[in-house]
């Protein structure tokens, strides 16, 4: 179960990062403030976030329950945060082009 984790982790981080970046973007482009999309990016960045530490505390936790807890609930907000990021790009891909 430790692979898991440590994949979530990896990832969760990076994918946090380009939802950072996302929100950058937007910002210096002036889209902030035609589109509520800097807003809904919350969401996947609060849920990566919470991937993060969930899949770090199964990997520093010492009991299996505890680890096998803790990876659950950050492979779900990993789940959350990338099917929300996949909606978002969509509809930036469409004001972008619009």
């Amino acid at each position: 179960m430790r692979v898991l984790s440590q994949s979530i982790l990896n990832a969760g981080s990076s994918l946090l990062g380009i939802c950072f970046v996302l929100v950058s973007y937007m910002k210096r482009s002036g889209m902030a403030h035609d589109t509520l999309l800097d807003e809904f990016l919350l969401v996947p960045i609060v849920a990566f976030f919470c991937a993060c530490i969930f899949s770090y505390m199964a990997l520093r936790s010492q009991g299996h329950e505890k680890s096998v807890k803790f990876e659950k609930i950050g492979d779900a907000s990993f789940v959350v945060g990338l099917s929300s990021v996949a909606f978002i790009s969509i509809i930036f891909t469409l004001e972008i082009f619009r």
